[in-house]
């Protein structure tokens, strides 16, 4: 166990650990400042973090640095990073760091994934369950009304369906470009249904989820 503690010069100084690159101005990125490695007492490496130089640096007005976060999965020996926070504060997650993320937040507080999860439903007649909303999800859904009034495929309604991080309840704002006869989208507890209009034989349901 270690203790660091402060006020070796004031009883209200705060505790400090440094980690200390041996040279000075790491000449590019990539190259490591220093690492937390978490292992047991055989040396099974389970995690670690670690500072890693992200451009040339010039000390000490110019050090940019990213920090690093892996994981050793089940059934492995070493780490994989898995989230990297960058010298513009973009924090990223999963994927290949940092040229693909699955996930990433910016410094702006925007969030941006690399899929959203996608699916479809066809509608025969009556009223189909489409999905269900899950909390803080948002949902874009659209119909494609197959042999509409006996001659071709058109597109129907366009949909939104959403629900909040801590509520029960489904918002959902739809008729948008609505053909007549296409069909409805309808809330039935925290589902999304479906059904097809008059004239239309049959139809399948579209969505995208777009935020969760």
């Amino acid at each position: 166990m270690l203790i660091v503690q402060g006020g070796a010069g004031s009883s209200g100084a705060d505790a400090v650990v440094t980690l200390r690159r041996g040279n000075t101005n790491p000449a590019s990125g990539l190259q490591g400042l220093g690492i937390i490695n978490f292992e047991d007492l055989s040396g099974g490496w389970g995690a670690s973090i670690a500072a890693v130089s992200d451009g040339s640096w010039n000390t000490p007005s110019d050090c940019p640095t990213y920090l690093k976060f892996s994981t050793t999965a089940d059934g492995e020996s070493t780490p994989t990073e898995r989230m990297r926070l960058d010298n513009n504060g973009r924090f990223m997650i999963g994927g290949t760091l940092p040229s693909s993320p699955n996930a990433q937040i910016t410094a702006a507080g925007d969030i941006r994934a690399a899929s959203f999860a996608t699916g479809s439903v066809p509608v025969a007649g009556g009223s189909t369950t489409i999905l269900t909303v899950g909390r803080g999800e948002l949902y874009l859904l659209y119909s494609i009304l197959g042999n509409y009034s006996g001659s071709d495929t058109r597109h129907g309604i366009i949909a939104f369906a959403g629900r909040t991080a801590f509520g029960t309840d489904v918002t959902l704002v739809t008729n948008f470009a609505g053909l007549t006869g296409s069909g409805a989208f309808a809330v039935s507890g925290s589902n999304i249904t479906y059904s097809a209009g008059g004239g239309v034989p049959s139809s399948t349901v579209y969505y995208m989820k777009i935020g969760s």
